[in-house]
């Protein structure tokens, strides 16, 4: 600082010489020149002060000049408000959403009208508008996003637009999900794509589904790979399905052979929620439904069975042991089931900004069966947390995690008609009560047991004796003795999580770097008190049992995408490496006698440890990986793919010289109407396509088959050890092969051709898609049958093939007339299942599954027929002089009974639809909506497998009972109450499976916006559904679509009395803030 003259001090301020020229002009309008870089002030001077704050007043102005608020409104297509679009200044992370009037302000934004603002809201095409001199009044128009051939679609390793697929994809959407009621992701895909079938494992709360893309492919396994936002996945349970933003079902060879060894069956990409840059939204979803069973089929009554009981007895006296007690009626289905219930909380956050985004969602599922009791539920409690962030303008990271706890409590249905409850409550007769409530009509049978065995027969809460048939004994038990004794609790914890990289090195070039974490511990918990039902029925010594499983899984990808243009031109390569590893470990444990039976003591720690086992084992599989896809196109018009990838399995599964495999493929479109000469008003887009590819099915050796191709030595022959006597007399342990090797046993490997057509009509409101698809699967793996010389069992291998073939069609339209907006959209898909191979070394065919003790393998992999086809006596009416069914010979002969000989066994149908089919109608009339879902099959066939040669005196359904022979002279359709024993292993059991089932009949009201907005809510819909309320089936037992026993691929379509389905009335709400 310097004095000057008069007093004035020069202070060092400024640096802009303009700004310096505007300063001297205000204070001294130009009279004095101001040596730069000073500002004059004068001491004691107020007109100084008050130029001075004048200069501040004004530099703050000019700030204010350079930063402007902006604002304005975005609309839909309709003119009407769209609420909760994100807001944001492209490449800055300023931004915000609109209100409840779409309207929208981003304060204080510096040089706006250089900036482009960037619209984006789900469902909607996103927009990008340049400010310029309209900051204060912007006023954006929104369209829908169209879901035709523009969409996008997800891929593997990639994305790709509808319109340029070469391959057979299927989607359906997070807005498809919310339309229905599904405790699991798999239940989404029913009767909404075609060529995919979803079969239950099991009624039951929180069990499985098993999905077939394109038919039955395997002997054994056939379900899907699963992809879970870019990682492989063996079970999606523990994904709450409201955390789905879409699933893509790959289903021809070229899309699913970028997956190589475990593409065969098809593949499910499924990709979760992430949050959207914007004013963060909070979405609560509320689902509350009460259900029973969906149909259950009438059961002879005391009148009926004692009459039908006395017809099984040529002489005319009752086959039963005493005397029938018409004082009860019991009806065991209706009394074994109840109302269950459901219950459904998801609670969701979501929002970020353009740099970084994030959804987290915490959820919460019950649901509680509908067998009586509290012993039949599940829960499943959820939390997922995705984020994403732009670190820097090349690199970008990101993460999912998924977390489960489920809890589970089932009934015994694995028993089927070998005491299943279910399966126990259909061949009960009816006149045995629940429980005896006056103890004077106690039978007298029943008394001694109870002198007998007094502290040990189960009681009923009310302190009655439970009720003991003593016409129907065996495995056969009172089903709430069953329950009564079932103390099964199991619990699981599940942790998903990844990790990725995106690094955008150059122009055009992205190196991904993925890794992913699989952990899940599970427990099985038991244990059997002690109790008596009669002399097979019972236990004298109480066990505990603790079954502990530990799953770990990681796996690490890495690969390159490179997109290049040249004119017309556009390729995309992509290059890769992948590698995994698999490790479960489990403990079981059982300890007896326990010192104290009871819930509260059941652990290892309280026994007496004289009985106690102890086993596990570890099973790891691995896996490594090159991949690599080359697509083209040219000007959108002609399209051309090919993929390869080279997998590599671990020693557990498959013989290290053929652990390797190549799996390729190759696609080709070309959009003609993309197409100069292609002109019309009619047809908006038409595609050819065509591929071909090969794939793997590793699933046929899983966990439960490692090497399976080594030899198997023992020392003993039976029970007996086996010795080698030396030349000194003496003996010593000697072994042998017990089971030889086999080093040439591989995966299965299917191929696949694919013929589709892609067409949109007025301006796709009307959609068409057509497939013609040939897959063949070979390699399929059985147990050999060993030559009589060799002293040894076969070892597995390979030796069966199966052909699918058949087409799929799908047709929507979507339109508009006035407020009402509509859509309707049906598939189906005609399928064609054989077996066209088996290899001489496993014998003429392959036997299957059994029912009971007299219908052995029932099921038969046999050249010629469907997979696991039904197997026995075919007939052809009822003899009117017998009741005998009339038997058909292998010639097609009608043969006497006499004559009748396991080689007349034939074909009886198969499980295997012929004919698949769904869809679903949507409307919405301005605040209101409509959903109806549907699917359905036909041409399959169910074998009735509760009914038992040897349990005759156990109940059936009315159907035999209506319009059966009765006596000499009948012309019926249906054989008298006492046939011959071949009947029960005839097509007299087998019935026409095929079904139509509404699966959802929702209604919703969206509650109008005026009112919404004094709540400060954006959106609230309620609704109410019919789920599985209507199924139309002239089968007369439980469920057209019958459960599979163990899971096991030989058991479908046989009725063994397992868990049916549930229709449920549910009402739920759906809140956005």
């Amino acid at each position: 600082m310097r004095r000057q003259p008069d007093g004035i001090v020069i202070e060092p301020a400024i640096t802009s010489n303009e700004t310096h020229s505007f300063i001297n002009y205000i204070f001294f309008n130009s009279k004095f020149n101001l040596p730069s870089p000073f500002l004059w002030t004068k001491r004691n001077s107020k007109p100084m002060k008050k130029r001075v704050i004048l200069v501040l007043l004004i530099l703050f102005c000019m700030g204010k000049v350079m930063a402007q608020n902006i604002s304005g409104v975005v609309l839909d297509a309709s003119s009407e408000p769209l609420p909760g679009v994100a807001v944001v200044v492209k490449g800055t992370t300023k931004g915000t959403t609109t209100d409840l009037n779409g309207k929208f302000t981003i304060p204080n934004v510096q040089d706006p009208a250089n900036k482009t603002i960037v619209f984006s809201y789900i469902g909607f095409e996103t927009v990008e508008q340049v400010i310029g001199s309209n900051a204060g009044n912007i006023k954006i128009t929104m369209k829908e996003t169209s879901k035709s051939i523009n969409e996008v679609v997800v891929v593997g390793y990639g994305v790709k637009k509808k319109s340029l697929v070469t391959g057979a994809i299927s989607s359906v959407s997070a807005d498809d999900i919310s339309k229905t009621n599904i405790s699991r992701a798999e239940e989404g895909l029913q009767g909404r794509t075609s060529g995919v079938q979803v079969v239950p494992v099991s009624g039951a709360p929180g069990a499985g589904m098993n999905i077939r893309v394109r038919g039955y492919g395997s002997n054994g396994g056939s379900n899907p790979l699963y992809i879970v936002d870019g990682i492989k996945t063996g079970d999606i349970n523990y994904l709450d399905p409201a955390n789905i933003a879409n699933m893509e079902v790959l289903k021809d060879a070229a899309s699913c052979a970028i997956y190589g060894a475990e593409g065969g069956n098809g593949v499910v990409i499924i990709t979760t929620k992430r949050g959207q840059a914007g004013k963060m939204s909070i979405t609560y979803d509320f689902q509350q439904s009460f259900k029973s069973a969906a149909r259950l089929p009438k059961l002879m009554n005391t009148s009926q069975y004692a009459q039908f009981m006395t017809e099984k007895n040529a002489d005319g006296n009752s086959i039963l042991n005493a005397p029938i007690d018409q004082n009860y009626n019991t009806d065991w289905l209706d009394a074994i089931f109840s109302t269950g219930y459901t219950t459904k909380h998801h609670l969701a956050f979501s929002g970020g900004n353009e740099k970084s985004t994030y959804n987290l969602s915490v959820g919460y599922f019950k649901n509680n069966g509908i067998i009586v009791g509290n012993k039949d539920l599940f829960e499943r409690y959820s939390a997922s947390f995705n984020s994403d962030h732009h670190m820097t303008k090349w690199l970008k990271v990101g993460n999912t995690f998924d977390y489960s706890h489920v809890a589970s409590r089932g009934i015994n249905e694995n028993g089927g008609e070998f005491g299943g409850m279910i399966g126990s409550a259909l061949q009960l007769d009816p006149t045995t009560p629940i429980e005896y409530t006056d103890p004077s009509k106690i039978p007298t049978f029943i008394q001694g047991e109870i002198a007998a065995n007094r502290n040990l027969i189960t009681k009923a809460p009310s302190g009655n004796y439970y009720g003991i048939s003593q016409y129907v004994a065996g495995e056969i038990i009172n089903p709430f003795v069953s329950q009564a004794n079932n103390t099964g609790k199991f619990t699981g914890d599940k942790l998903m999580a990844s990790m990725y990289a995106d690094m955008n090195l150059f122009k055009g070039f992205t190196f991904t770097s993925r890794f992913g974490y699989e952990l899940a511990f599970n427990n099985n918990h038991y244990w059997t008190p002690i109790f008596y039902y009669d002399a097979t029925n019972k236990n004298l010594a109480a066990i505990t049992h603790d079954n502990n499983d530990y799953y770990r899984k990681w796996t690490w990808e890495n690969f390159a995408t490179y997109n290049y243009k040249v004119g017309g031109h556009n390729f995309t390569l992509l290059a890769g490496f992948s590698s995994e590893d698999y490790l479960h470990k489990n403990i079981n444990g059982q300890g007896s006698p326990m010192d104290f039976p009871s819930d509260n003591n059941a652990e290892l720690d309280y026994t007496s440890h004289t009985q106690d086992n102890v086993t596990g084992s570890p099973k790891e599989l691995k896996k490594e990986s090159l991949f690599g896809r080359v697509s083209y196109d040219y000007m959108n018009r002609y399209l051309l793919e090919a993929s390869v990838r080279r997998d590599g399995a671990g020693l557990s599964q498959v013989p290290k010289q053929g652990r390797w495999g190549v799996f390729p493929s190759v696609s080709a479109g070309w959009v003609m109407s993309n197409e100069d000469f292609f002109k019309s008003d009619v047809v908006s887009y038409a595609k050819l396509r065509g591929s071909w590819g090969q794939n793997g099915n590793l699933a046929s050796l899983d966990e439960s088959q490692l090497f399976r191709y080594n030899a198997v030595i023992t020392g003993y022959s039976g029970s007996q050890p086996i010795t080698y006597t030396l030349s000194n007399g003496t003996t010593m342990q000697a072994y042998e092969p017990n089971v030889l090797s086999n080093d040439k046993l591989t995966w299965e490997t299917s191929q696949q051709l694919d013929l589709g057509l892609d067409l949109g009509f007025f301006n796709d409101k009307l959609r068409f898609t057509a497939d013609y698809f040939v897959k063949t699967t070979k390699g399929m793996i059985f147990t050999g049958i060993p030559s009589y010389s060799s002293g040894n069992f076969a070892p597995q291998a390979n030796g069966g093939k199966i052909e699918n073939k058949g087409f799929e069609f799908d047709l929507s339209y979507k339109n508009k007339l006035g407020d009402l907006n509509y859509s309707v959209n049906v598939n189906c898909s005609p399928l064609s299942n054989k077996v066209t191979e088996l290899d001489p070394v496993f014998g003429k065919r392959v036997g299957g599954a059994s029912i009971g003790t007299g219908w052995p393998n029932v099921t038969m992999f046999e050249p010629g027929y469907s997979v696991w086809h039904f197997y026995g006596y075919k007939t052809h009416g009822i003899d009117p002089a017998t009741g005998n069914p009339i038997f058909v010979n292998a010639k097609g002969q009608d043969t006497k009974i006499g004559d009748i000989t396991d080689a007349d066994k034939q074909d009886l149908g198969s499980a295997v639809p012929k004919l698949t089919y769904g869809g679903n109608i949507n409307l919405s009339y301005k605040d209101f909506d409509f959903a109806l879902n549907f699917a359905g099959a036909s041409g399959n066939k169910v074998v009735m497998g509760w009914i038992r040669t040897d349990k005759l005196a156990s109940n059936r359904v009315t159907y035999f009972y209506d319009g059966r022979w009765t006596k000499p002279g009948d012309k019926v359709s249906k054989p008298g109450a006492n046939p011959d024993a071949k009947t029960y292993q005839s097509d007299q059991y087998v019935f026409d499976g095929s079904f139509l089932r509404i699966q959802t009949i929702q209604f919703g009201y969206n509650v109008p916006k005026p009112i919404l907005k004094q709540l400060n809510i954006n959106n609230l819909r309620l609704y109410v559904s019919l789920d599985n309320f209507f199924t139309i089936t002239s089968y007369p037992g439980l469920d057209p679509q019958p459960t599979i026993q163990n899971n096991s691929a030989n058991n479908i379509g046989i009725d063994r009395g397992t868990y049916p389905m549930a229709k449920d009335i549910m009402l739920g709400a759906s809140i956005t803030f």
